[in-house]
């Protein structure tokens, strides 16, 4: 999540870390569930912002559902963005609804959201040695409501 196209960090002109967001998280995990929540307050002093997020796996790392929220002032702009590697393909499906991503395996995930736009964006990964690659990035956008502003999505093994 990102808002404004700024970091939730501030930094001095050195580069350094210049103050330090309050972060709270809970972790919780049973035989059905694993779940992580997290919030902090990078975004407060300047947009009057806090993010939530939280992530649940199910069905045995079958779906991966996820929720953000902006809890504040209304009128900002946010991005959430997930980066993929370079041997996954992306695809908009379902009138543009739903993105298709594939591995080179064939096995293939249907992620979905709701709350904000949906799209796929060109994207650089640097994972492996030292020279980037070109690679795709889900890209969500939208503007802040009512409080809270609340993004969810999913992604879901697709069966065949």
């Amino acid at each position: 999540m990102v808002v404004d196209h700024r970091n939730a960090c501030q930094f001095d002109d050195a580069g350094l870390l210049s103050s330090r967001p309050d972060i709270e998280y809970r972790r919780h995990e049973d035989h059905d569930i694993a779940m992580i929540e997290a919030s902090h307050t990078g975004y407060t002093p300047r947009y009057g912002l806090t993010h939530r997020r939280c992530i649940r796996l199910h069905e045995a790392g079958e779906a991966l559902l996820g929720e953000d929220q902006l809890i504040g002032k209304s009128g900002v702009h946010f991005n959430v963005r997930f980066h993929l590697h370079p041997n996954i393909t992306a695809s908009l499906i379902q009138g543009g609804e739903e993105i298709l991503l594939r591995a080179r395996s064939g096995m293939g995930w249907r992620f979905r959201a709701q709350g904000a736009g949906l799209g796929i964006e060109d994207s650089i990964y640097a994972g492996e040695g030292e020279t980037p690659r070109k690679t795709l990035q889900i890209f969500l956008n939208g503007v802040t409501g009512h409080s809270p502003t609340t993004v969810t999505w999913e992604l879901r093994r697709e069966r065949r």
